[in-house]
């Protein structure tokens, strides 16, 4: 797809508990719209518990590696945010901009259960199942998504899967997508419950609230498309890159730097 006629190669990354199929009404209207999208479902997806947060990462890194010379935007939600943040560690070149959706990044050095408020880590690690050297959190309430309406929970919930323990506790990198001069946007979920305009403003991405719970993509369909497909058009006339790293290396060239779990 070329960025002279406006369209776009989207890569979507879901958020924790839940796989590509979260973003097929997004992605179905963004394919109408002319963009090429790839909704990557990431490991642990299929409900395996000893994925870990490398393999997720390296699952974006290997969509980013067959982008075009352009890049491709990343529209990340929830846990995939920091998915997504230390992928681009490994193509920065390849990464044209980033969208977070109610996004976790990661400030510093550390895990997704130090980015988080306390209270939600020790949430999680009180819910932790072991088994087999592995760990995993079952799935939550769809209310824990925003997802009230009896009818929607009834056809979400049995398609969530169970969190892989180590995909919370594998460690990033931290990196920055400001100091890296990727543009981007974070659509924020009001009210907002959780930090994620702050953790947005910290990597350089501008703040857009949309009235919704979490699941957006799910609760707000028509108008969530609507305001990605405006992002998408905003990131795409920004023309803010600088100093990129040339989009044409290769795996061989830059080697991957996904931090071991």
């Amino acid at each position: 797809m070329s960025s002279e006629t406006g369209q776009r190669r989207v890569v979507l990354v879901h958020g924790a508990w839940h796989g590509a199929w979260a973003w097929a009404p997004v992605a179905d209207a963004l394919r109408d719209s002319g963009h090429e999208v790839v909704a990557v479902d990431l490991p642990g997806a299929d409900g395996n518990v000893d994925t870990t947060l490398r393999d997720q990462v390296r699952a974006v890194a290997d969509a980013l590696a067959d982008s075009p010379a352009e890049g491709s935007l990343v529209v990340a939600h929830s846990h995939g945010g920091l998915v997504a943040q230390e992928a681009a560690s490994v193509f920065p070149g390849r990464v044209a901009g980033v969208i977070g959706v109610d996004a976790w990044f990661a400030p510093d050095r550390g895990t997704f259960l130090e980015v988080v408020p306390s209270w939600m880590a020790e949430l999680i690690e009180a819910s932790v199942i072991h088994r087999r050297g592995s760990g995993y959190v079952p799935v939550p309430p769809a209310a824990m998504f925003g997802i009230e309406d009896p009818a929607l929970a009834a056809r979400v919930t049995p398609r969530l899967r169970a969190q892989p323990f180590a995909t919370f506790t594998g460690m990033v990198s931290g990196f920055s997508l400001a100091e890296a001069n990727i543009p981007g946007i974070g659509i924020v979920c009001e009210p907002r419950t959780l930090p994620f305009d702050r953790l947005a403003a910290d990597q350089g991405l501008e703040i857009w609230p949309i009235t919704s719970g979490h699941d957006v993509m799910l609760l707000k369909t028509a108008e969530f498309t609507d305001m990605l497909t405006t992002a998408i058009a905003h990131l795409e006339s920004a023309e803010s890159r600088i100093d990129r790293v040339p989009a044409s290396m290769s795996w061989v060239e830059q080697p991957p730097k996904i931090m071991e779990t």
